[in-house]
Order: structure tokens, then C-alpha cells, then sequence
């Protein structure tokens, strides 16, 4: 059975959010589930995820990359030390009003996961379900420090992806996340 997608760009206060949605052949429910990807995440890289979920459930499935991923405008500046609670209070509800969404069930990965409870509190009634998937609830001083023998700091893995020159692959899934997510990772774990 194939699943049908459709996508869409929504205007932001003069930024766009690049939204797909899919939509099943015959719905069980006419209330959506949200995608929230993870912090290196994109639209693109759910993969056939969301196509399957739309197959068993029998629900419509969206997903939308944020500002600054995938095909998203790009970030003007580094997101705020309270980006996640911003995601769930203020581009989670305008999402969700541009597609006209009321009610709906969340799914979070990661970073996801937290703003997806974040949203899910917000909204109350309107949430019909959320999961949460790996999300982070705080930094461990041994993820900044990193472990004796096993993998390195994330100080040290910003410094080696500085010195990396990491190239573009065009067509690739995930290829128009790539570059501008290479400044992102470990900002926000190393403030306080």
C-alpha cells in the first residue's frame, strides 16, 4: 500500500517551516500524530518511520523540520538557552494553527521527546497522546567531561568537528540539515 505525502511551507514571522504531512488510504482517526525530530533531526531523516506509522495506525502523521533544519529557513543566531520550551510554547502551537490542527497526539525523539511534553502540558485536552522517545531531562558533568577511556568530552568533539571540513553530499537524506547543524551540537549542553 502506498502512503500519499503532501508538503508545505508555513510563514513564521518572516521565516519558513517546512512541513510533510501523510495521509492514510483509509483513516481510523481523523487526529494527527506530530513528529518533534531530535536534535540533529529533519524531516527527511525520519525515513519511512512516519509512512509506516500513517499504515498502522490509520491516522495522518506530520512532521516539520525547525527553524534553523532541513528545509527550514535557516537560524539567524543560536538557539536560546530555553529553545525547547520555545519550540512547544511558540512554533509547536503556530504549526499547528497554520495546518489547522486542534487536537493531536505528539511524538518526541531526543530533544523531541522534551518539547513534546512541554506541548503536551501547554495544550491539555487538545493532546490526545504524547510520546516520549530517549529525551534528554539534563547533562551529566561526565558528558561535558567526558569518560576516561571511552568517548570524548563534547567540548572535544566541537573542537574535532571545527577542524573537520565536512562536505555537502548533495541528495543525500539528511543533506540540507548538514551544514548548518555542524555549529549546533554541544552548544546549549556546555551553558550553564
Amino acid at each position: 500500500m502506498i502512503t500519499v505525502h503532501t508538503d508545505t511551507y508555513l510563514n513564521v514571522k518572516g521565516d519558513t517551516i517546512f512541513v510533510r504531512r501523510w495521509h492514510p488510504a483509509v483513516a481510523s482517526s481523523s487526529v494527527p500524530l506530530v513528529l518533534l525530530h531530535d536534535s540533529l533531526g529533519c524531516v527527511d531523516l525520519w525515513r519511512d518511520f512516519p509512512a509506516t506509522l500513517v499504515r498502522q495506525l490509520g491516522r495522518p502523521v506530520v512532521a516539520y523540520d525547525r527553524i534553523g533544519f532541513g528545509r527550514s529557513s535557516e537560524r539567524k543566531e543560536l538557539p536560546a538557552a530555553g529553545f525547547i520550551r520555545e519550540e512547544a510554547e511558540k512554533f509547536f502551537p503556530t504549526v499547528r494553527a497554520g495546518l489547522g490542527i486542534a487536537d493531536f497526539a505528539v511524538f518526541g525523539h531526543c530533544v523531541g521527546g522534551a518539547m513534546a511534553l512541554l506541548a503536551a502540558a501547554r495544550d491539555g485536552d487538545r493532546c490526545k497522546a504524547v510520546v516520549c522517545e530517549s529525551a534528554q531531562a539534563f547533562v551529566e558533568d561526565r558528558t561535558v567531561a567526558g569518560n576516561p577511556g571511552g568517548p570524548g568530552s563534547v567540548r572535544e568533539a566541537r573542537a574535532v568537528r571545527a577542524a573537520q571540513e565536512v562536505p555537502r553530499r548533495e541528495g543525500a537524506v539528511g543533506a540540507g540539515c548538514v551544514d548548518r547543524r555542524l555549529a549546533l551540537p554541544g552548544v546549549r549542553v556546555l551553558d550553564p
